[in-house]
């Protein structure tokens, strides 16, 4: 500016017009750009002027391209750096509800845990971001069963390694390959299984053994039953009935959880599902239902009435010293039976299973007193200390091997 203000005239210039001080301004900042206004060279004036212009029309456009060159460099090698510092982390493979919760729960007591978060190729640019401000973790799309990616990671050096893909199968083909490589990692291998059949079939295999294998279903539904229905059944102090509607892996886990805590408190169960007795006979496939109790099983929909007048023909549901689960994957249909039993039944203990935590759902629950808790949620609660605080071995956790 400084230079074009001193007299300096530019081959562009055909007289037309007045230069002023807005005018020279403008020019400078043109050059900042490639290809920018075409305001011609430098023809005359004092002489450290027109040098001064010839350094600034090539120095402007380098220093453009440098800067937005430089900050790509040190976005790259920044996440490099990090990585080749990587010691004592967390490797999450999967980036889905599961891995939000374990990121919640360790933030709150870990804050400064440096964690490695593996994404599938395809995931949004929003994905990434939304991990890295949240929770402060790095990103990378890869595969652990790929040796650039195991030792870009320092796979080696991990705390932890928890395999939370939704794909069983590439869980233990990946845990496998880990195992292959560093046979020293079986005891910070965290896994999920998201098939209870699956995962119970898988059960006396190398891999399952030498891992912590769990299913997410089942952890909610044992936090579910030990720190909220255990506590009203015992302060209760007499026998109750139990009706879960919906009796998939969730609805499973429950009454499993159930017969577990409380071998002697339950006098009757009634499950609610449109294939129930195949639904039945899949659990007797896993699990010994327990011989204690009397077992209903009511084919068709819960939002069918005519099911509920089945059910009072077993266990009337108007009886205060029942525990009602609703336990689908319909969360809307879950939140309006609780509701609508509630009216019949302003004592009865019920549950209502959402997907996720809801403040709205919530809400409701806290005015008609029930309960509404997301699978999220119950996961979150379900947590053993030991995958929280890495400091902490893995002889105290609360999910044991295999389920």
């Amino acid at each position: 500016v400084v230079a074009f203000q001193s007299g300096t005239t530019l081959s562009g210039e055909d007289g037309s017009f007045e230069r002023t001080l807005l005018v020279d301004c403008y020019y400078a900042l043109s050059l900042f750009v490639i290809g920018g206004i075409d305001i011609g060279t430098p023809q005359s004036g004092p002489t450290w002027a027109v040098v001064s212009l010839w350094v600034a029309y090539f120095a402007a456009p380098i220093l453009a391209v440098s800067t937005v060159l430089d900050l790509f460099l040190r976005m790259f090698t920044r996440q490099r750096w990090r990585l080749k510092r990587l010691r004592n982390h967390v490797i999450i493979d999967g980036g889905d509800e599961l891995t939000r919760s374990y990121l919640r729960h360790l933030r709150q007591i870990d804050p400064s845990r440096q964690v490695v978060v593996l994404q599938g190729v395809g995931f949004s640019d929003t994905s990434h971001e939304q991990l890295r401000r949240s929770f402060g973790a790095l990103t990378w799309e890869g595969d652990l069963i790929d040796d650039f990616t195991f030792d870009q990671l320092r796979v080696k050096h991990a705390a932890k390694v928890l395999l939370f893909s939704n794909y069983n199968l590439k869980n233990y083909e990946t845990a496998k390959a880990m195992l292959d490589r560093r046979p020293e990692l079986a005891g910070k291998i965290i896994m999920n299984v998201d098939r209870l059949r699956f995962m119970r079939s898988m059960s006396s295999s190398r891999i399952a053994e030498a891992v912590t294998v769990f299913n997410g279903y089942q952890s909610a539904a044992e936090s579910l039953v030990t720190t909220l229905a255990v506590p009203h059944v015992r302060q209760n102090g007499s026998k109750v009935g139990v009706v879960i509607a919906g009796f998939g892996r969730f609805g499973q886990s429950v009454l499993e959880s159930l017969q577990n805590a409380l071998p002697d408190e339950i006098a009757a169960v009634a499950v609610i599902e449109h294939d129930a007795e195949r639904r039945v006979m899949v659990t007797r496939e896993q699990f010994s239902i327990s011989t204690n109790f009397e077992l209903k099983i009511l084919q068709g929909d819960m939002t069918h009435p005519g099911v509920w007048e089945d059910l009072d023909g077993f266990w009337d549901r108007n009886r205060h010293d029942t525990l009602f689960v609703f336990a689908t994957n319909r969360e809307e249909d879950n939140l309006r039976s609780a509701l609508w039993l509630r009216r019949h039944n302003p004592k009865a203990w019920i549950f209502a299973r959402t997907s996720r935590y809801s403040s709205f759902a919530q809400e409701v629950a806290e005015d008609n007193d029930i309960i509404v808790l997301g699978i999220s949620q119950l996961i979150e609660r379900s947590f053993p200390q030991s995958w929280i605080d890495c400091s902490i071995e893995d002889t105290a956790d609360l999910i044991p091997k295999n389920g």
